[in-house]
């Protein structure tokens, strides 16, 4: 899994007058996201985007599109291959990407695709993660580690020290352990051992 980071950050469009609005949007893989209506021929949206992606063997597809009464227009899209794209821990300045209409085709051979005048300015990275998040986690795992260690000793010591309590008190012949005895007396034992801020959980123990 690679995570994929676009911020699409101002537009450039000739031909459009102040009060038209238009927005971009993101296609990759089965993903798809779009950006709020600007208005103007130099719109500036400053938005970004997170992708999970399984792999980078496709492309990022970006259209810009004028919005409309009755439907909206497109005014150019550019195909981005995902295997072009840097990794970085941050965003950048980011790249101006000139926007292409539909293919040009002669007959039924496509012979190339027509550029537009519009461009738009993207950010894009593949986020890596930072090498003190690394050593924050390591640090979290590792004390994580000692505090089930601490806590496994200290439930083991409270184990070992109920059991001798309950069979210390049971060795005189002359003290009856019916159940309710034994109940006040697990009662304290526990009350003696579990002293402390350890809290663990016991299996049943079985006296001989």
């Amino acid at each position: 899994m690679v995570l994929l980071c676009v911020k699409v950050k101002r537009g450039h469009f000739n031909g459009i007058s102040d009060s038209c609005n238009t927005y971009v949007v993101l296609k990759v893989q089965n993903l798809q996201s779009s950006t709020v209506c600007r208005s103007g021929s130099e719109p500036c949206w400053e938005q970004d985007y997170s992708f999970d992606l399984n792999d980078t063997d496709s492309g990022l597809l970006v259209q810009a599109w004028k919005s409309g009464w009755i439907r909206d227009s497109l005014l150019g899209n550019v195909w981005i291959p995902l295997q072009e794209i840097k990794d970085a821990t941050d965003e950048g300045s980011g790249e101006w990407w000139k926007l292409y209409s539909e293919v040009v085709t002669n007959g039924d051979e496509i012979t190339g695709i027509k550029p537009t005048s519009h461009e738009i300015l993207l950010d894009l990275f593949f986020a890596v993660p930072f090498d003190g998040m690394i050593e924050d986690q390591e640090d979290l795992t590792n004390d994580e580690n000692e505090v089930s260690s601490d806590n496994s000793e200290l439930c083991q010591s409270s184990q070992k020290y109920i059991l001798s309590t309950i069979k210390k008190e049971t060795r005189n012949e002359d003290a009856v352990f019916t159940s309710c005895i034994a109940k006040e007396r697990w009662s304290r034992a526990i009350q003696k051992g579990t002293i402390g801020k350890s809290i663990c959980v016991m299996g049943p123990l079985i006296l001989q």
